[in-house]
């Protein structure tokens, strides 16, 4: 490349400069016509001056990096290499690379001389992927190249003519990784030596998405973007706050009207009137509900749902679908069977430290299969709650919803929506409006306050009056910030028929999983009959499954992107950042069907698998 001056780049035991006309010797022609070294050359040059015109015009072209393979000990120009054509507008080269002295093959030299071009080339251009396409048999150069940090994307058959023979070809890419993670890796393992777990949260331990390379720690979050402790900025297109942050993070007018109320007291021995308004803003938008209590989170909101369902039934049991977060009414599923819990979100739960006394008082039915809970209402005559979430990733079939309906009804006990990851979500409320299934009780958290802590149980008057009848107290459910996000955030969801917007996107995405599986043959199921929650599996052996999974995720983050199988979608996702973002899952989806086919998923990985499910961090 003309660069106003040319290049050299030091390495150990070789250096690369550019070539002069002085550099276009007898010996550089001997390569060329050396049938063992010319074998799989596309063109030679069989004459001096042949070679004089080859450098000038690389020398003065905008589009090429061309230079010779020197020895440091001895400044012997042993071969070629260079970058042609660089796309500036896609930030993509082509590779290659000749070793004319045969001397110099099988001694690493080739691999040395790739890296430090591609490592040259990244720091110096602003070029993010580097490829080339290689004839099969040409085994040297493909070891050469992986090697030197490239992976292969994808193999065809007779598509490379060479000397009236067809050959396949193989292709090969390499891409810039963007990021340094060292500070939140560092951070974890301290965290892990002081913090049970690591986190507060199983969904956020790094161990459940990228062990050893994840970056664990944000420093700041703004709209889709993140950054971490090393100052990598990422766009999430992953769980966004594990779904709490339906508007995008740090969104302006929630955070302007929780600042006003920071700076006004955020507690007070005095109530703050934000709570009134949140609960008829609520109450508006739920015609059949009558009155509102408040927690801080979506489990500590359901564990308050089931103990005023109980107070109301005077009946302990709880037949229930989905999950429903931590607390010991929920857990205790799994003294029975510790398993019972495996098909509700999280495998691997374990009841230690819940009692056995509370063995046999939750029972747990499958979504969609009916018959599961009218076997549990015949087998158990004290049931006292239904709790369900009304929906995840599949839709209800044959009426299901209006069917649980019909059962609480009948043997008179509260039904309950646990609507923590599904609200706000489809529409301004609940999922169950679109349904037309109206619960006793719906529970609220998560996205109804964009970031900010807050949970709500919103139900029937007569239900609801049985909290005065049970001990429900806790002084920070009193505080002034939560109440306020919700009540911006609701506000700026009606405003800008924000669900509408998750859903469209959703769709997108859901779409483009479908189109570029298909197109890489990649075994994939996509579910999205809850579009702002798209979600896609592999559809392989399950091993394999997490491993690819967490392949995705490794490579994704090597892009700049936070991201697995699953999207929860934001009002700050577009459709230009979602356009961006499959750009790099094509390519993220071409090394997985290629490390499928070569059976080398986990050589390709740089650390664990990750987990699934509840496992113990040692």
């Amino acid at each position: 490349m003309n660069n106003e001056g040319d290049i050299q780049i030091d390495g150990k035991r070789i250096y690369l400069r550019t070539l002069t006309e002085k550099d276009a010797s007898e010996e550089y022609c001997n390569w060329l016509n050396d049938p063992v070294v010319n074998k799989f050359l596309e063109t030679r040059k069989a004459t001096i001056e042949d070679l004089k015109k080859y450098i000038n015009e690389k020398r003065s072209c905008e589009n090429c990096i061309f230079l010779g393979i020197f020895l440091r000990n001895s400044n012997k120009h042993i071969g070629n290499i260079k970058l042609e054509p660089i796309d500036f507008e896609k930030k993509e080269a082509t590779v290659g690379i000749l070793i004319g002295d045969k001397d110099c093959w099988g001694k690493g030299i080739c691999t040395e001389a790739i890296k430090l071009l591609v490592g040259y080339a990244f720091k110096n251009y602003n070029i993010n992927k580097i490829k080339l396409g290689v004839i099969t048999e040409n085994i040297g150069a493909i070891r050469c190249y992986l090697n030197a940090g490239f992976n292969i994307e994808e193999v065809k058959s007779d598509i490379i003519k060479h000397e009236d023979k067809y050959y396949d070809k193989m292709t090969m890419a390499i891409t810039r990784s963007r990021i340094n993670i060292k500070k939140g890796i560092e951070l974890w393992n301290r965290a892990k030596k002081i913090i049970p777990g690591g986190s507060q949260l199983l969904s956020k331990r790094s161990e459940m998405l990228l062990p050893d390379q994840w970056p664990s720690y944000y420093k700041k979050a703004k709209g889709i973007e993140v950054w971490d402790l090393d100052g990598n900025r990422f766009t999430d297109m992953y769980s966004m706050g594990i779904g709490s942050c339906i508007l995008g993070y740090a969104d302006d007018e929630v955070n302007s009207a929780v600042k006003k109320s920071i700076d006004s007291g955020s507690m007070s021995t005095l109530n703050c009137p934000e709570e009134v308004e949140l609960a008829e803003l609520l109450l508006k938008k739920h015609s059949w509900a009558r009155m509102v209590r408040y927690t801080r989170t979506g489990g500590e909101a359901l564990t308050v749902a089931v103990r005023i369902a109980r107070a109301y039934s005077k009946k302990d049991k709880v037949a229930f679908c989905g999950y429903h977060g931590w607390h010991d009414w929920y857990l205790s599923a799994n003294l029975a069977d510790d398993k019972n819990l495996d098909g509700h979100l999280l495998p691997g739960l374990e009841p230690k430290g819940v009692p056995r006394a509370l063995k046999g008082t939750s029972i747990p039915f499958t979504y969609n299969k009916i018959e599961e809970l009218e076997e549990i209402i015949e087998n158990n005559k004290d049931i006292g709650v239904i709790l369900v979430e009304p929906i995840r990733h599949h839709n209800p079939e044959n009426d299901f919803l209006g069917k649980v309906r019909k059962i609480a009804d009948e043997i008179n006990v509260p039904l309950i929506f646990d609507e923590v990851t599904s609200g706000w979500r489809i529409n301004v409320g609940g999922a169950h409006e679109k349904y037309g299934v109206y619960p006793d009780v719906v529970v609220y958290g998560k996205g109804m306050s964009n970031g900010f802590p807050m949970a709500a149980v919103v139900g029937k008057e007569d239900v609801m009056q049985a909290a005065q009848t049970s001990f429900i107290s806790s002084t920070y459910w009193t505080e002034r910030i939560g109440p306020t996000a919700a009540i911006a955030t609701i506000n700026k969801m009606k405003e800008k028929n924000v669900p509408d917007h998750l859903c469209r996107m959703g769709q997108i995405i859901g779409d483009g999983w479908r189109k570029l599986a298909d197109e890489n043959e990649l075994k994939i199921e996509v579910m999205d009959d809850f579009l702002p929650l798209i979600t896609f599996a592999f559809d392989y052996e399950d091993d394999l499954n997490q491993a690819v999974r967490t392949l995705l995720t490794q490579e994704m983050l090597y892009r700049g992107f936070l991201a697995s199988t699953s999207v929860y979608v934001s009002y700050s996702h577009n459709e230009e950042n979602i356009e961006k973002y499959f750009e790099n899952v094509n390519d993220v989806f071409k090394l997985i069907k290629n490390s499928i086919d070569k059976n080398n998923v986990y050589n390709l990985l740089k650390g664990p698998v990750a987990h699934k499910g509840f496992k113990r961090l040692t």
